[in-house]
């Protein structure tokens, strides 16, 4: 194989790759209609969806009004933040889903998580590129580890 070809083959490689880096999604909590509110059902909401590690929820609400407090499942439960709990404030709250398993979110104001302001997910690894599973996104690292793997195993001589 020619170097010009060799060359073509892994910046044909490397665009087709690239893609793969954008597959974590910002997820608005509630949709874009209901966003972070008291008398919104998340659970039902949630129903359905996929959380994967390097998602993230973006938490959409009147600055002021409400809140974003990660908390535990005991104050989950309780509608309880636990003191000195580090609030989101900003109306426009971002928070990374780094690791998987269940996460709580409550809002922190008045009686806003009685009336229905708090959110409970379960967040999934990434699977290697190897996986059989068709709802499952691929880790970023992993496929594209693997594809610059094959193209350098097909350029080399």
């Amino acid at each position: 194989m020619a170097p010009w070809q060799r060359l073509l083959v892994l910046v044909v490689a490397v665009a087709v790759a690239l893609p793969v880096f954008s597959m974590a999604a910002d997820i608005m909590v509630g949709g874009s209609t209901d966003g972070w509110r008291p008398g919104v059902n998340y659970t039902e909401w949630a129903e359905g969806m996929e959380f994967i590690v390097g998602d993230r929820l973006v938490f959409s609400y009147p600055a002021g009004l409400h809140n974003v407090i990660a908390v535990d499942e005991e104050a989950f439960r309780s509608c309880s933040a636990p003191a000195g709990a580090n609030a989101l404030v900003s109306g426009h709250d971002a928070v990374s889903l780094n690791s998987s398993g269940r996460k709580w979110y409550v809002c922190g104001k008045a009686d806003h998580c009685s009336k229905g302001q708090r959110l409970l997910i379960d967040v999934m690894p990434l699977v290697t590129v190897y996986s059989t599973s068709t709802s499952a996104r691929t880790d970023p690292r992993s496929a594209f580890t693997a594809l610059i793997s094959a193209v350098l195993l097909f350029i080399m001589p």
